[in-house]
């Protein structure tokens, strides 16, 4: 067919097949380690049309300034600030942020994958030390700190307090990953989201509720990978 789908596969130890349709139009075929690309293939094949109709959906509420090259001259957000990608030789590291975000230019092939796994790592990395400061201003105590590349939830507080966040938030202004931050830590104590709890984080965060106004408002702007 002329309109096949394309999408990528994640194997893993999961029992059933599912299809994602990431914010940016890419399909994904999570499926269990041993199916065969024949099956994986007729699955799709069966759900194509319901899958063009969402894809179509989705792309009619994505701004066409989201659909992006990963190329040279392209600005990124990080910390709530626009930088320019910029190809480089003799740099350290494969990429580095200073004025701009520059990328060696060996790997100018690879940017989208590279700038992904850049946000992640620097997402953990600053995490890390800002939810430890937060949480010692208030007074939380929590396990472990994990960074993922989920999209639609930005955090998470386990059962037994280990916090999940996304690593859009390195690329948020630093106000609204505190509020995010805060809002974690508020479910140590407060396993809900009842009006005990909303008032814990008011306390935190005083106008939480432009922070959520502003998510809701401006988060497909950074779905972009």
């Amino acid at each position: 067919m002329d309109d096949k789908i394309k999408y990528g596969i994640e194997h893993s130890k999961r029992t059933s097949i599912t299809i994602i349709l990431k914010s940016n139009g890419e399909v994904i075929v999570r499926a269990p380690y041993g199916i065969p690309d024949d099956y994986i293939d007729n699955f799709v094949r069966e759900k194509q049309s319901r899958i063009l109709k969402r894809l179509s959906l989705m792309k009619s509420r994505i701004p066409q300034t989201e659909l992006r090259k990963f190329e040279e001259g392209e600005e990124f957000p990080y910390l709530g600030k626009m930088y320019r990608l910029k190809l480089a030789e003799n740099i350290i590291d494969i990429i580095e942020i200073k004025d701009e975000i520059y990328l060696d230019s060996n790997y100018k092939h690879n940017i989208k994958s590279l700038l992904k796994a850049f946000y992640r790592d620097k997402a953990q990395e600053y995490l890390e030390k800002r939810v430890k400061h937060l949480a010692e201003k208030t007074g939380f105590t929590y396990g472990s700190i994990k960074v993922t590349t989920a999209e639609k939830r930005l955090g998470t507080c386990t059962h037994y307090n280990d916090l999940r966040f996304s690593y859009l938030l390195i690329m948020f202004p630093p106000e609204i990953s505190d509020y995010i931050i805060y809002h974690e830590l508020s479910h140590i104590k407060e396993k809900n989201h009842s009006p005990r709890f909303w008032k814990l984080v008011e306390v935190y965060v005083p106008d939480y509720k432009q922070k959520k106004k502003w998510l809701k408002e401006n988060i497909n702007h950074y779905k972009f990978f």
